[in-house]
């Protein structure tokens, strides 16, 4: 490839790293060139990033953006579930730049939303995205390797991100089998936070509570197999995702209270895409609203599906394109 001025962008996750390349003087930040890579097959990112330009025959660009699923701290982030450190120091005298900028991957997916089209979006309930306040805060979270959240405001017409780790945050039962549920994994972690029960590695954890509360085989299923067989509607499976979707349902709600987002609630990561179906005919929407007990605040709070896989990337420009005026 031999366009010049391009921007290197990366959605880096537990389970698979995504680049692309953009031109920064377009509005819309189109995405070109991308590659997705299992993330756990390559030693680091320097060798994922290596590997990438060698495919695409790019040999300099002129800036970048990682956008990491973990915290970020200074000028390294730890990925939540793969043992990498990623470090902008290193991976710019990789690529010859005085510098590159590294944020957390819900950060970036945050920073996408004001850009996204009717087309990259599923509404799952009544209110859609265009029934909101259109300056009104937006809150996002999704269920992936881990959980992302994040907040976006409007500060003088200006969209600001508000990071979150809020995945880490203590997990909130609210019927007996969520109960039950949240005694097991007690029994397990010490304590217990949404992560634990909204990733792909909590999907795993409430089967294996499930199956212990119904007296069932432990078939150690991954979180694929899982879903897999409750889309099939195999029971212990299906109850699985069923409670998956209703404890996602609660921590939305508790997350667009927090951000009082009238901008709607945004549902993103690498499962959810894969069972929309199943998500909007649950009882997701109802445990939404139910927050806030008898309140009707969040009646009238879109809840929004992220159908496109290059909602990362384009956050990752967007932050590039903030950072550098």
């Amino acid at each position: 490839m031999s366009e010049s001025g391009c921007w290197l962008v990366a959605d880096i996750g537990g389970t698979h790293t995504r680049l692309g390349l953009v031109q920064p003087d377009r509005e819309r930040f189109p995405i070109v060139a991308r590659r997705s890579f299992p993330t756990s097959e390559f030693p680091s990112l320097e060798a994922v990033i290596e590997h990438y330009l060698e495919a695409v025959e790019l040999s300099a660009i002129d800036a970048a953006c990682l956008a990491v699923a973990g915290p970020v701290r200074g000028a390294e982030a730890s990925l939540t579930n793969v043992e990498w450190t990623v470090s902008s120091e290193r991976v710019a005298a990789q690529l010859h730049l005085a510098n590159v900028l590294i944020v957390n991957d819900f950060h970036a997916v945050a920073a996408s939303l004001p850009l996204l089209r009717d087309v990259d979006l599923c509404p799952i309930g009544p209110v859609s995205a265009t029934d909101v306040c259109p300056e009104g805060a937006k809150a996002v979270l999704g269920p992936g390797s881990g959980l992302g959240m994040a907040g976006l405001v409007s500060i003088d017409g200006d969209w600001q991100v508000i990071p979150s780790e809020g995945g880490h945050a203590a997990l909130a039962p609210v019927d007996e089998l969520e109960l039950e549920v949240t005694r097991a994994l007690l029994a397990r972690f010490g304590f217990v936070t949404w992560e634990h029960v909204l990733s792909g590695p909590g999907l795993e954890n409430l089967y294996r509570a499930v199956s212990a509360i119904w007296g069932a085989a432990d078939k150690s299923m991954t979180a694929a197999d899982i879903t897999a067989r409750a889309l099939d509607h195999e029971p212990v499976c299906h109850q699985t995702l069923e409670l998956f979707c209703s404890m996602l349902g609660t921590a939305s709600g508790g997350l667009a209270y927090t951000f009082c987002a009238e901008g709607g609630l945004y549902l993103a990561g690498g499962i959810l895409p894969r069972i929309s179906q199943f998500l909007a005919a649950s009882h997701f929407r109802e445990r939404f609203e139910a927050v806030g007990g008898s309140s009707d605040y969040l009646r009238t709070v879109s809840t929004v599906l992220v159908s496109t896989a290059d909602v990362g990337l384009l956050g990752a420009a967007v932050a590039l394109a903030r950072c550098r005026g």
